[in-house]
């Protein structure tokens, strides 16, 4: 009998755990992160105007999915956001990759990249002689006022972005 009533309250037991907190376990097990970053395409034009910007100041990043040091870079880049971003300074990431917007997306998801990404065609990179990556553009006042070709440390990269940003 009192394992009978013991089998009974276990059961009951499950009933209330599973009603009260299995809702909640399933609505969060398959939600996106409020902070994803979603890799979307950029015309021209909008490019354009990021660049044209004579009131913010931005570091542009060039990078590829298939790109190694593009991918040793970028955890750089998100501490470097985070610590510039409060003086200013934006950062934009900008996808080359062929395949378009899609393709760089799990790069993206997997470091977990703090600041927007873009996919500009093969006709806005060659526009502004994109032949290499990882390229960084340093925009201040609506111009390009330096390029950085290839990988560079953390520290490199942080000390350019102190003298831009003086």
């Amino acid at each position: 009998m009192k394992q009978k009533i013991a089998g009974q309250l276990i059961y009951a037991l499950l009933i209330i755990v599973s009603t009260i907190a299995l809702p909640e376990i399933l609505s969060t097990a398959h939600s996106e992160p409020a902070d994803r970053i979603i890799v979307e395409s950029m015309t021209s034009a909008a490019f354009d105007r990021i660049i044209a910007d004579r009131k913010n100041r931005y570091l542009i990043v060039f990078m590829t999915s298939w790109c190694g040091p593009c991918r040793e870079e970028l955890p750089g880049l998100i501490n470097l956001n985070n610590k510039y971003k409060s003086r200013g300074l934006k950062i934009i990431g900008i996808s080359i990759d062929f395949n378009g917007p899609t393709a760089i997306q799990p790069l993206i998801d997997k470091v977990s990249v703090n600041f927007p990404v873009y996919w500009i065609s093969e006709e806005t990179a060659k526009k502004y002689n994109i032949d290499a990556v990882p390229m960084i553009f340093l925009v201040r006042e609506g111009r390009i006022v330096e390029k950085i070709i290839g990988k560079r440390s953390e520290k490199y990269i942080d000390k350019k972005i102190n003298i831009f940003l003086e």
